[in-house]
């Protein structure tokens, strides 16, 4: 599986990904810090630009475009419709058959013309996550038509996932860590 569809389905899945590491957070950020957050995630795909932006030395990397115009409306609209990650019709038709979509809502986005549909989506059927789990593991090196460029050194980073939120955390140079 390669082009769209393949690029569709891996943002669906990175945005589970990410709502589940937020709710693996949520207890360790309330006990360390007193504070109670969530996530909300908008889906769209289409071309987009990004680049740097700002004067050298404080330049951002930042996605500009009708793209992440739509993206930013459609994540907006979970707070209004209660959800947690929504879809716009362009790229649920993509993962249709590849996800569990309780809900459908019609808004309108500020900007369009039209009122969209939007879609909430809960999980990936579990053809997909196997069909995922292959496209993670497959070099960027494979996918031809591409120039790939490494953003960060192998290594640098670090996943963190507090999976027995029972430990109570401690602070550790500005670091949650597990107490001993």
């Amino acid at each position: 599986m390669q082009g769209v569809e393949a690029c569709a389905l891996r943002a669906v899945a990175a945005a589970l990904e990410i709502l589940a590491a937020v709710d693996l957070a949520r207890p360790v950020m309330r006990r360390l810090y007193g504070i109670d957050f969530s996530g909300r995630i908008g889906l769209h795909y289409g071309e987009a630009l990004i680049g740097a932006l700002g004067p050298p030395g404080v330049d951002r990397l930042t996605v500009v475009g009708d793209v992440a115009n739509i993206a930013s409306r459609v994540e907006q609209a979970n707070k209004e419709a209660g959800n947690n990650l929504l879809t716009n019709e362009e790229l649920f038709a993509e993962v249709q058959g590849d996800v569990i979509s309780p809900d459908f809502l019609r808004v309108s986005i500020r900007g369009a013309s039209a009122r969209r549909t939007l879609y909430e989506i809960a999980e990936l059927t579990e053809e997909a996550k196997v069909r995922v789990a292959h496209l993670i593991t497959t070099p960027l090196s494979d996918l031809p038509g591409r120039r790939w460029m490494r953003l960060l050194a192998s290594g640098t980073h670090r996943n963190t996932w507090w999976r027995n939120t029972s430990e109570e955390p401690c602070r550790c140079n500005a670091q949650a860590i597990p107490s001993r």
